[in-house]
């Protein structure tokens, strides 16, 4: 065999052995993108999900087994929460939270830890979060008590009763009876006549110190 030949071999095979691990390496990065890309969209959409889930709970208050059923639901298994210290799972969880006073939402917070195929250029794990909030609606916050009636023109409120039909002296009592503290008077007619008119329409919001006058 021809010298020349058999040292061109042995350094192609130097060569080889050179680049080998170099291309090894370059081939998992790639690996590791993509599975690091995967991870991200999967924990993105998980975090989505549970904050939805804990949005639509009263005080966004969850318990971990139900979050569990909501993240493996949504990530097809993917993801599995470290419920314990030391336990496994590849996924921690901060939260639900509640967020903002004009309108509350539920933040979840997921971290999974990525374990590269090589520990080259960085060693594993290493964390992947994502944030995620959805809008309570209300379903977090306590119901507000509805605010008491007032009147339009101030002072404390009443309603004006409807005395169309009554007598003069009947529908004077049910004006006090309610709790009106103003006059109640005749705009014309006289005697314990049948009041065909009133000067306040019935149903009306009105202070209690508003007076009333009624005709035949």
């Amino acid at each position: 065999m021809n010298p020349l030949r058999r040292i061109e071999r042995g350094n192609a095979a130097v060569e080889y052995a050179l680049l080998l691990p170099v291309l090894i390496v370059i081939l998992c990065g790639a690996v590791d993108f993509s599975r690091a890309f995967f991870a991200y969209i999967t924990i993105a959409s998980t975090a989505h999900e549970a904050a939805i889930f804990a949005a639509r709970q009263p005080g966004a208050v969850v318990s971990p087994a139900a979050l569990q059923t909501v993240v493996a639901g949504e990530s097809g298994g993917f993801v599995r929460i470290i419920t314990t210290p030391g336990g496994s799972g590849n996924t921690t969880v901060s939260g639900p939270t509640l967020e903002g006073s004009d309108e509350q939402v539920a933040k979840v917070t997921l971290t999974y830890l990525f374990q590269p195929l090589v520990p080259v250029p960085l060693s594993g794990p290493l964390p992947i979060s994502a944030i995620a909030s959805a809008p309570t609606g209300g379903a977090g916050m306590a119901p507000t008590p509805p605010a008491a009636p007032t009147s339009p023109t101030g002072g404390t409120p009443c309603t004006v009763p409807n005395v169309i039909g009554q007598r003069f002296n009947t529908a004077s009592t049910q004006w006090k009876d309610a709790t009106f503290t103003g006059s109640f008077t005749r705009s014309s007619g006289n005697g314990n006549f049948t009041i065909g008119t009133q000067s306040i329409p019935a149903g009306q919001i009105r202070p209690c110190t508003s007076a009333m006058s009624v005709s035949p």
